[in-house]
């Protein structure tokens, strides 16, 4: 199966109004990884690399701003990249989140890609299941929670969108209950029909029945021409 790398030196900032973006690009890949080296714990049997401090073009130590801008930088790369990668239909699971953590992190981008290099890239089971759970807690995911989902599927995108409206209306207000959505599915367009969905997360078990309680039979609103669909604890979210 043939897989499409975006490399994030091809995608160039969106900004083009701040001059400073031309005149001096952000430094290449090999300012923040380097194989082999860095401060990367192990002897990296992964081949990945090590994470290294970043420094400027003439490879000194960068100050702190230098380092906020180096950040926003490749944030904004990341950002984009994810994006096409999305759109394209070829982002593994494990990097959206990895993205997401970068995009809205709860600790510095910097130890969520630290911590990948470490343990994740080096096959290291254990870390990784810890840091898995410990992310899956603090976004409140399972074994944190337990997940229902709805999808909409209508020829009319506007027909699809109110009846997800209407379905998250007497959740919202719920104890231990979060709603995420309405919004696109990650395909979004299927054969003329429009897809957008929503996510439950029940953060006990009687806020799980009561959210079945409500929407328990949220299949019935669908149409001739809208088709709903409840998932309980899904296994995916395309």
């Amino acid at each position: 199966m043939n897989r499409h790398v975006i490399d994030a030196n091809d995608i160039a900032p969106t900004d083009k109004s701040d001059s400073r973006h031309a005149a001096r690009p952000p430094p290449p890949v090999e300012s923040y990884c380097a194989a082999g080296e860095g401060d990367g714990e192990g002897d990296d049997p992964g081949k990945c690399g090590g994470v290294q401090k970043p420094s400027d073009n003439a490879g000194r130590p960068a100050d702190q701003a230098a380092q906020r801008k180096l950040g926003e930088d490749w944030k904004r790369r990341a950002t984009q990249a994810n994006q096409i990668a999305k759109m394209r239909g070829k982002l593994p699971g494990g990097i959206e989140r990895l993205i997401e953590g970068i995009e809205r992190p709860q600790v510095k981008w910097t130890e969520v890609l630290q911590q990948f290099v470490n343990t994740t890239a080096k096959n290291d089971y254990d870390s990784f299941v810890q840091q898995e759970l410990a992310f899956r807690k603090i976004t409140g995911y399972p074994p944190f929670s337990r997940l229902l989902r709805v999808l909409a599927e209508g020829r009319q995108e506007s027909d699809v969108q109110k009846i997800l409206r209407q379905a998250c209306e007497p959740l919202n207000t719920m104890k231990n209950v979060e709603v995420l959505g309405p919004a696109p599915a990650v395909i979004t367009k299927v054969k003329d029909n429009w897809r957008w969905h929503m996510l439950v997360k029940c953060f006990d078990q009687d806020a799980f029945d009561r959210a079945m309680s409500a929407i328990g039979t949220v299949e019935d609103l669908g149409t001739r021409t809208c088709r709903v669909t409840l998932d309980v604890d899904p296994s995916s979210l395309m």
